[in-house]
């Protein structure tokens, strides 16, 4: 299966010859907003200049409300500076203009990265192609366009990044002192990021990095601007574009440590052509198109690297602009331009649109849209006024746009094309799915029909994927290539469509029905989702089981979960997350099918006033419910994690107690029953093959295993009996609490697992459904992934000694391929530790490429140290994120992972 990267359009759409026109436009609180006819003629002056669309296009308006503008004629770039009024200003350059020339060794354009001041006293900076492969050149200007002679050598210095680079991603910023770091990324779109120190006098600054060149392994990214402390903040890029990170590196040319989780921060929202905006106090604003239907996402981090949750909904507010451009009901934007500061505390984001007219959304410092600004908070702004609604519009779109004292400036094309375009469909059109190691793929192959009109058919296709059964557009994008391969497509009926069109316009779709058949998981895992919340202010995700309060001591509630949260209507079993909210005396949760007896088991004990939480696997009875039974009145949470259908490995059984320590202990059979305090620092063989319903030999067993009356703070591991004793933990509990947690444990070849006890301690063991035949479930992989405690450690010395994690850190844990995890590993079992917490909270994990769910798998207090087991599925590049909203320490250790072979 191929995988496209998508296009950056300023750099790859070409237009035919046209003119350069600005337009300043007043920013009115009405979707008619006019031109401003105190600026040129009518608003609009017309540069004269033929061009291509290339990375050297920007306006920049200036504080004294003068523009400096810049376009691209090949092979010369020219800078002019208009008044305020948009006379040319003869002082500046050559009556007007600044005209630099020159040609790189691989492409059409000469300026690749520049600094367009704000304030006209200060001088201008470009990054300049040079006849090398991999060279560039640095030159400055002054405020008025002249060569700055005391800067390198007649103006300019020439350096050379050690990988060579792409031209398409190439940065440049000016420090306070003057001086400028160039970013680029590696050539051919390789994963590493160069940056190169220049001083105010022209040099290489040999201190930066190693050499004067600090260099980022596997990370793609472009520079976004500085804080004010004078670190460097840069955008780190995925997969086909995808937005994943934002990087914070020292004046050294180091990760700054301090920032995020060792120098980097996880983005919220995922999206593509993404823009950046560093905000006064050091928090970053970060613009993405969306790859869901084409709309926009804006995320913050604070200065700690940390999301904003007092932005927008998580740290993340999305829209469109559907309905706003000349009746159309289009809701796409084609990409961001910038994000900017505006008049009143507010933030302006400028994208493109589909048509080529230009969209902006005024956003409040919290996020939300500006309701006074537009249309509900945006506006779409034609770049020709004068077109009538549903007749003509331009071609080339808009190219940048500057804001200043309540006026906004357009630069664009005013080449004009049909609008809406006639385009014919591909021809042999074919739609496949295949299984891949670890997900189920679409793939999509065409011939497109050849169009006499260069204009509307310009190699590029808008693809989209829609789910039949509810409508929902599962992707949609823009590609210049035959085949388009999707992952993680779940089975089902849907429509996969193909559109021959340009970068802004779509045609006639070809369309065809496929078919995603179910494969044979042991299990599927899905995004957490809250189903029942009894609290009064508690909301889940389709607004069933919420707000009903709390549950008398004693009572059992029948919980409906098929259809909810992702779970199918053929599903045996699912894994929850169930927490106990402000019980009112001691107790326990058992959760149960209804359609049997209510078992001598539990899955979560409580403590009067303390909220716990506990991880297990469910099964469903027939009707697609579990019965919750509670023993004392509490508020309860349940979450769910994954599914486990028909088809799969999985076994589900009706709980069974297989260990019970204490005096009055019974089991299932008998065995392991009654036999005393375990003591500290021993290791206890426990049967489960051929207990119960239980398999001879089980490949894997779901348990609940409960520490019941400790005598000391410790902790439980379970190991197969025939291998070492691993460095991890299953349960964690505290002197005289009885805790409970849950995970999946693999015998040995005679059915045996060993528990062993750091201290003394009770043992009440329960299990409720096996994995048997080829699971693909492997223990090999036990070990510690993340201790931030000073002398943690982990398997691999990462991820270690970071100190106490502040409130709203999102980390990035890296799973796959560390230790003994497989690199190809689709998910994991672990355990989440909050040790020493210093504020009530909770901790989520989630994969890192979907938004972080309204669900939590621990609960903690002030002080108490707790766990909790979750199977996590891992992201395509093997990593999990982790938020914990109050700060603490934090260690996870890896039981065991799914391979694709049976996941």
């Amino acid at each position: 299966m191929q995988r496209v990267r998508l296009p950056t359009i300023i750099a790859t759409f070409a237009v035919a010859t046209a003119a350069i026109t600005c337009v300043r436009t007043p920013v009115s609180a009405n979707q008619g907003i006019s031109r401003d006819a105190a600026f040129g003629t009518n608003g609009r002056i017309d540069l004269g200049d033929t061009f291509l669309i290339e990375p050297a296009n920007d306006v920049r308006v200036q504080s004294n409300g003068s523009l400096l503008v810049m376009n691209t004629k090949t092979p010369s770039t020219f800078i002019r500076r208009l008044s305020s009024g948009g006379a040319s200003d003869a002082t500046f350059g050559a009556s007007g203009t600044l005209t630099l020339t020159g040609q790189p060794p691989n492409g059409p354009f000469n300026v690749v990265a520049w600094h367009l001041p704000t304030s006209p006293t200060a001088p201008l900076a470009v990054v300049r192609s040079t006849a090398i492969e991999g060279s560039y050149a640095v030159s400055r200007f002054t405020a008025n366009g002249a060569v700055d002679n005391s800067f390198g050598t007649n103006g300019t210095v020439t350096a050379t990044f050690v990988d060579g680079f792409s031209w398409s991603f190439v940065g440049l910023v000016r420090l306070s002192d003057g001086s400028f770091l160039v970013t680029a990324v590696g050539n051919a779109g390789a994963d590493f990021t160069e940056m190169i120190h220049i001083t105010s006098t022209g040099s290489v600054d040999a201190a930066f990095g190693t050499g004067g060149v600090a260099k980022f392994p596997q990370f793609a990214g472009k520079v976004a601007g500085l804080t004010t402390d004078q670190r460097v903040v840069f955008s780190v890029v995925g997969d086909f574009g995808a937005f994943s990170k934002v990087a914070r590196v020292s004046s050294a040319g180091v990760f700054d440590s301090s920032y995020g989780t060792a120098g980097l921060a996880a983005v919220p929202a995922i999206g593509d052509q993404h823009q950046m905006f560093v905000q006064p106090d050091g928090s970053v604003v970060v613009a993405a198109r969306t790859f869901n239907g084409g709309g926009m996402s804006v995320s913050r981090l604070a200065a700690t690297g940390a999301t904003d949750m007092s932005f927008g909904v998580a740290g993340t507010v999305q829209f469109d602009f559907a309905g706003l451009y000349l009746g159309s009901t289009s809701d796409e934007a084609v990409g961001p331009i910038s994000v900017q500061a505006a008049p009143g505390n507010r933030l302006v984001v400028f994208c493109r649109t589909p048509v080529g007219a230009a969209g902006a959304a005024m956003l409040l410092l919290d996020g939300t849209l500006d309701a006074s600004f537009g249309v509900g908070g945006r506006a779409v702004i034609s770049s020709d006024l004068d077109l009538a609604a549903g007749t003509t519009d331009t071609a080339g779109g808009l190219l940048s746009l500057g804001l200043a004292a309540g006026r906004m400036v357009l630069q664009h094309s005013t080449d004009r094309m049909p609008w809406p375009p006639v385009s014919p469909p591909p021809a042999n059109f074919q739609v496949r799915t295949e299984r891949l190691l670890d997900t189920v793929g679409v793939s999509a192959t065409w011939t497109p029909v050849p169009n006499p009109d260069p204009e509307v058919v310009d190699g590029y296709h808008r693809v989209t994927l829609t789910r039949i059964t509810d409508g929902v557009t599962m992707m949609s994008q823009l590609v210049d290539g035959d085949v388009v391969g999707l992952n993680n497509v779940r089975h089902g009926s849907y429509r996969f469509a193909v559109n021959a069109g340009n970068s802004y316009t779509e045609g006639t779709p070809a369309v065809q029905s496929i078919t995603v058949p179910r494969w044979n998981r042991t299990v599927t895992p899905l995004n957490p989702r809250r189903v029942v919340d009894s609290r009064p202010t508690g909301a889940t995700d389709d607004g069933q089981y919420e707000g009903m309060g709390q549950l008398a001591a004693g009572s059992t509630t029948v919980v409906h979960l098929w259809g909810r949260g992702g779970v199918d209507t053929d599903a045996i079993a699912a894994g929850i997350n169930v927490t106990a909210v402000s019980p009112t005396a001691n107790g326990f949760v058992t959760v149960y099918p209804c359609n049997a007896p209510r078992p001598l088991a539990s899955n979560i004990n409580y403590i009067a006033g303390t909220t716990v939480a506990g991880a297990s696997i469910a099964t469903i009875d027939p009707t697609g419910g579990v019965c919750v039974y509670t023993s004392a009145a509490t508020h309860l949470l349940i979450d769910i994690t994954s599914e486990f259908v028909l088809t799969t490995h999985y076994t589900t059984l009706t709980p069974a107690r297989l260990a019970d320590s204490r005096p009055t202990g019974t089991t299932i059979d008998g065995i392991s029953a009654a036999m005393g305090r375990l003591g500290p620092g021993s290791t206890t063989v426990v049967r489960l093959g051929g207990r119960g319903s239980l398999p001879p030999h089980p490949e894997a067993v779901a348990i609940t295993m409960t520490a019941v009356a400790p005598e000391s703070n410790g902790f439980m591991s379970v190991f197969p009996c025939s291998a070492v004793r691993p460095n991890v933990a299953n349960l964690n509990f505290t002197s005289g609490r009885t805790t409970s947690n849950s995970t999946l444990a693999v015998p040995d070849a005679n059915g045996d697992i060993c528990v062993y006890t750091s201290a003394a301690a009770h043992l009440v063991l329960d299990a409720s459904g096996a994995l048997v035949g080829e699971a693909a479930y492997s223990t090999a992989a036990a070990g510690r992934l993340i201790d931030t405690r000073p002398n943690g450690a982990t398997v691999d010395g990462l991820y270690q000694g970071a100190g106490m994690l502040p409130s709203g850190t999102t980390t990035v844990l890296r799973v796959g391929g560390r230790g003994n995890v497989a690199a190809d590993a689709v998910a994991a079992s672990l355990n989440i530790s909050a040790v020493a917490p210093v504020a009530s909270g909770f901790v989520t994990v989630w994969r890192c490429d979907l938004e972080r769910p309204n669900t939590s798998n621990i609960n903690f207090a002030v002080g108490r140290t707790i766990a909790n087991s979750a199977v996590a599925t891992l992201d395509d590049q093997g990593d999990v994120c982790v938020y914990n909203s109050a700060p603490t320490q934090l260690v996870i250790d890896v039981n065991g992972a799914f391979t694709s072979d049976g996941f």
